[in-house]
C-alpha cells in the first residue's frame, strides 16, 4: 500500500496549527524531555481510529481543540481529525492537497460537522482507502451459526501493530506487537495476516465456506449411507419373501427376474405384474422346496445362536472368578522382597553364598507373583467387553432366527387356509396384490440415490479445493516467513548484537507471531537473548523486514509502510529525564559506572541510524516503494555512516521550544 504521512498536528483553542511534517524514509523528531515527542506516535494512533485517548496530559491536551493527520496516498490525500477525548472521527479527500503546502491554511469550514463520524462508521470509511473491504473472514458457516454472530472482520486497527512501537515496547523482551496484550486482538491480527498482506480476498473465504458446507453434506450422506443400504436389504428381504410366496402358492414364479432388478425399475414391473394373468403349476414341488430351505436355515441359525451362548456362559463364568479371585487376593499378606545374610559354615568358618543364590531365586519368584496378581484384577475388564460383543451378537442371531420361524409359519399357513376351503386362485391372487402394492409403495415414495450423491458431492470437494488451491495461500506464507528471516538475518548482521548470538540467525512464523534465533540447534526466544541492546535490534529488524515485505507486497498489501519508533536509544542512554538543556550530550544521560562506554554506545546508535537510512534507500530502490520510518529520540547531531547527514533527517529539533509553541 503506497501511503505515508505528511502531516501530524495539533490546532489549539485560539486556532492556531502546530504540526510536523513528515516525508517517505526516515524521519527524526529530536528533542530534550517534555516537548511533545511522544505525543506524536498516540496522535497518529488516535486518529487512527483508537477508542483510548492516550495522549499525554502535559501542555499538549491543555492547548488542543482538535488533534489531525493528513495521509498521502498515490492519487489523493486524506485528512483525519479528532477533538480531545471524543467517541467521534474526522475524515475528509482532499484531492490537491501537496506535501509542502502548510495546514496552518485549513480553510474555514473544512471541519464539518457531518464528516465526523462515528468510530465504527470512520473505521469502514477509512479502511475502503486501503483496499480493506472484506466482511466475512468465517471459514465455517456451521461454526458462525453455532456462535450466533460472524468473526470479527479485519480492521484497520490492526494495522497498528505493525506500524507503532512505543517507548516501552521497543527493546521488551516480553512482548514485540502493540495490542498484543489483549489476547482477542492478538488473534484477529494473526486471523487476519493473510488478508493484510493481500494473499486471501472475500472470494477466497466464501469459497472455504462453501468447501467446508460440503463437506458437512458429504459426511451427513456417509452417515446416512449404511442406513440407506441396511432399508435397502429390508426392502429386498421382503419383496423376496412375497415373490417366494407367491410362487410356493401357484408353483409359478410371478417374475422371471432378479428381485434385486426389480427393486431398481419398480414402476416398469409394476406395469409387467398388472398385465399378467394367474397360472397355477399343481405339479411344481415349489412349496416343499421354500419349507426344506427354511427349515435347513433355521437349523443352522439355532446352532449358531447355542454356540454364541456357550460362548457367553464361559465369559460370565470367568467374570465371576475374576471377581471371587480378586476379593481373595485383596487380603492376602504376600512378601514383597526377600532379605539374605552372608552365611558361613559352623565347622570351618568359610563365608557361602548358597543362601544368597536361593535368595535371589526367591527375589525373582516374587517378583514375577506380585506382577502376576497385580495384573488378575484387571483381567475382569477384558471378560466384561467380550460378554457385551457377544451380547450383541446373540440379540442379532435371535432376530435372524425369529424371522425365518416366522416365514416358515407363514408358508405352513397356505396349507391350513387351502384345508379351509379357500381356494388356491384366492390365495394367488392376494400374493399379487401384495407384490403390486409393494412396488406401488416404492414408486409413491422418493428413491434416492445416496451412493451417487456421494460421488458428486466428493466431485464438488475437489473442485472448490481446486480453486482454493490456486491461492497458494500456504506456499506465500512459507515465502514471507523465508522474505522475513533473510531480510532480519542481512540487517542484523551490521548491528551491534553481542557476540554469543552471531552469526544472527534470526526467525519468525506469521503462524504464531513468535521470533526467536537459532542458536545450537535449538529455537532461543526473545526473552532469552541476552541485554536491551539484543532485544532493541530484534524489534527494529523484525519490523524493518516486515515493512520491507511489505513494500515488495505493493499495492496487494493493505497494510500501509508506516513505522514509529519511540526511543529507542534508551537502551544506551536510559536517563532520559536529566535531557534538559540545549544541546544533546550522551554522557549525562549514562550511568556513572557506564561512563567509559559512552563513545562506544553512540557509535552503535550511529550505526544503526545510518542503517534504518540505508533500508529505506534500499528498499525503494528493490521494491518501487520507500517506507516511511518515524523516530522520535533524544539523540542529536550524530556522525551517521556513508555520508549521510543526520540533519537531513531531522524533521524538528526541540529544545528551545516544542510542539506546542
Amino acid at each position: 500500500m503506497n501511503c505515508y504521512i505528511t502531516y501530524i498536528g495539533v490546532i489549539d483553542k485560539l486556532g492556531r496549527v502546530h504540526s510536523v511534517n513528515l516525508k517517505p524514509g526516515l524521519n527524526i523528531i529530536t528533542g530534550k524531555s517534555s516537548t511533545g515527542k511522544s505525543a506524536l506516535m498516540e496522535i497518529f494512533d488516535y486518529c487512527f481510529g483508537s477508542s483510548d485517548f492516550t495522549v499525554p496530559v502535559g501542555v499538549i491536551t491543555e492547548n488542543a481543540d482538535m488533534y489531525f493527520v493528513s495521509l498521502r496516498f498515490l492519487k489523493t490525500t486524506i485528512v483525519l481529525a479528532r477533538k480531545p477525548d471524543s467517541s467521534k472521527a474526522f475524515i475528509r479527500e482532499v484531492a490537491d492537497f501537496k506535501d509542502e503546502e502548510n495546514p496552518a491554511v485549513f480553510p474555514q469550514g473544512f471541519f464539518e460537522e457531518k464528516l465526523f463520524l462515528t468510530l465504527t462508521k470512520f473505521k469502514k470509511e477509512l479502511a475502503g482507502y486501503f483496499g480493506l473491504t472484506i466482511t466475512d473472514v468465517d471459514l465455517d458457516e456451521a461454526e458462525k451459526d453455532f456462535r450466533g454472530k460472524k468473526s470479527p472482520s479485519p480492521s484497520i486497527r490492526s494495522f497498528t501493530s505493525f506500524m507503532l512501537q512505543h517507548q516501552n515496547l521497543v527493546a521488551n523482551k516480553h512482548a514485540v506487537f502493540y495490542r498484543f496484550d489483549e489476547k482477542e486482538k492478538r488473534e484477529q491480527t494473526i486471523d487476519h495476516v493473510k488478508v493484510f498482506l493481500g494473499f486471501a480476498d472475500q472470494s477466497y473465504f466464501l469459497l472455504s465456506q462453501d468447501l467446508n458446507n460440503a463437506k458437512v453434506e458429504l459426511r451427513k450422506l456417509e452417515y446416512a449411507l449404511p442406513k440407506k443400504n441396511e432399508e435397502d436389504a429390508q426392502r429386498l428381504e421382503l419383496l423376496t419373501a412375497y415373490l417366494n410366496e407367491f410362487s410356493s402358492i401357484t408353483g409359478k414364479h410371478l417374475l422371471d427376474e432378479l428381485p434385486a432388478a426389480i427393486l431398481n425399475n419398480p414402476f416398469k414391473w409394476m406395469e409387467h405384474i398388472k398385465s399378467q394373468q394367474l397360472v397355477f403349476d399343481s405339479a411344481s414341488d415349489e412349496y416343499t422346496t421354500q419349507i426344506k430351505n427354511s427349515e435347513a436355515i433355521r437349523a443352522r441359525l439355532v446352532s449358531e445362536l447355542r454356540g454364541l451362548e456357550r460362548d457367553r456362559s464361559a465369559i460370565r463364568s470367568s467374570i465371576d472368578y475374576a471377581e471371587e479371585y480378586a476379593q481373595k487376593i485383596s487380603k492376602l499378606d504376600y512378601p514383597h522382597k526377600a532379605d539374605d545374610y552372608v552365611t558361613e559354615c559352623p565347622f570351618c568358618r568359610q563365608s557361602t553364598n548358597a543362601i544368597e543364590l536361593e535368595a535371589n531365586n526367591l527375589t525373582s519368584a516374587i517378583d514375577w507373583l506380585n506382577d502376576q496378581l497385580s495384573r488378575s484384577p484387571h483381567m475382569k475388564g477384558s471378560f466384561q467387553s467380550e460378554e457385551r460383543r457377544l451380547n450383541k451378537a446373540i440379540e442379532k442371531k435371535q432376530v435372524e432366527v425369529r424371522s425365518i420361524e416366522e416365514k416358515i409359519s407363514h408358508l405352513r399357513s397356505q396349507i391350513h387356509s387351502v384345508t379351509q376351503r379357500q381356494s388356491l386362485f384366492e390365495l394367488a391372487l392376494k400374493a399379487k396384490l401384495r407384490v403390486e402394492n409393494f412396488l406401488e409403495d416404492l414408486c409413491d415414495g422418493e428413491s434416492t440415490d445416496i451412493a451417487n450423491l456421494i460421488e458428486k458431492k466428493q466431485e464438488e470437494i475437489k473442485g472448490i479445493q481446486k480453486k482454493i488451491d490456486r491461492y497458494g495461500i500456504k506456499e506465500k506464507m512459507v515465502y514471507a516467513e523465508s522474505f522475513i528471516a533473510k531480510t532480519m538475518n542481512d540487517i542484523g548482521s551490521r548491528l551491534d548484537f553481542e557476540e554469543s548470538y552471531k552469526p544472527v540467525k534470526l526467525e519468525f512464523s506469521l503462524e504464531t507471531f513468535d521470533l526467536w534465533n537459532n542458536r545450537f540447534d535449538r529455537k532461543v526466544y526473545l526473552r532469552s537473548m541476552g541485554s536491551g541492546a539484543n532485544w532493541l535490534y530484534c524489534h527494529l529488524v523484525l519490523f524493518m523486514a516486515l515493512h520491507k515485505l511489505f513494500c515488495s507486497l505493493r499495492q496487494a498489501c493493505k497494510i500501509p509502510p508506516i513505522l514509529f519508533l519511540d526511543q529507542p536509544t534508551q537502551v544506551y542512554f536510559p536517563n532520559i529525564s536529566l535531557d534538559t538543556k540545549a544541546k544533546f550530550d550522551a554522557k549525562e544521560l549514562v550511568p556513572a559506572d557506564k561512563q567509559a562506554k559512552v563513545d562506544h554506545d553512540v557509535k552503535s546508535v550511529e550505526r544503526f541510524f545510518s542503517e534504518i537510512a540505508d533500508f529505506c534507500e534500499l528498499t525503494e530502490k528493490e521494491t518501487g516503494q520507500k517506507p516511511q520510518i518515524i523516530v522520535t529520540d533524544h539523540a542529536d547531531n550524530l556522525n551517521l555512516e556513508g555520508g549521510k547527514i543526520f540533519n537531513s533527517y531531522v524533521r524538528e529539533r526541540w529544545r528551545d521550544y516544542g510542539f506546542i509553541h
